[in-house]
């Protein structure tokens, strides 16, 4: 007896299941178990449920981001069934949003690094989390990335390769 609105126990297992719709900060359970032989044995619990609170770890996005390229991904959150979360955030970048469902898609105008606050809401409580979005220029700038030459000898062949990043194909040193 005692047990709160939604729960129930398995009168051949003595297995308490169902879901608890409302915060009980002690409710008092009786529990009373009888075997064949008509003996009884009685224990008195104190259930207490409280509402679980999401949490979003912090996190870094920083792969397949480039200005002008769709984008997609859903934030990850714990403690709490995604399918009871709503989302938001404060500025995302550019380009990009947040829906209630927690995926973050658009196609990004800027280039650059912003971080922004996600916040996962269920029914009486909140978690949040800081979103750090790493966006890339459309293309790399073009850029030699050769750092030094490697050492010549005289009378002898020389050959060394310069290596590049970046920039419009069609390149010519």
């Amino acid at each position: 007896s005692g047990l709160p609105s939604g729960v129930n126990i398995d009168s051949s297992t003595g297995q308490i299941s169902g879901t608890i719709s409302a915060v009980t900060p002690g409710q008092s359970v009786s529990v009373t178990v009888t075997d064949a032989a008509a003996a009884a044995s009685s224990a008195n619990f104190t259930l207490t449920a409280q509402v679980a609170t999401p949490v979003v770890p912090d996190q870094r996005l920083d792969t397949l981001l480039r200005v002008g390229k769709a984008y997609s991904t859903q934030l990850a959150s714990r403690g709490v069934d995604p399918d009871l979360l709503t989302w938001s955030a404060d500025a995302p970048p550019p380009g990009l949003d947040l829906s209630p469902s927690g995926l973050l898609s658009g196609t990004p105008t800027a280039a650059g690094t912003f971080t922004f606050t996600a916040v996962a809401a269920s029914p009486g409580a909140s978690g949040s989390g800081l979103i750090t979005v790493v966006v890339k220029p459309d293309r790399e700038p073009l850029s030699i990335t050769t750092n030094a030459l490697p050492r010549a000898r005289v009378r002898s062949a020389y050959d060394a390769g310069l290596a590049r990043i970046g920039g419009v194909p069609r390149f010519t040193w």
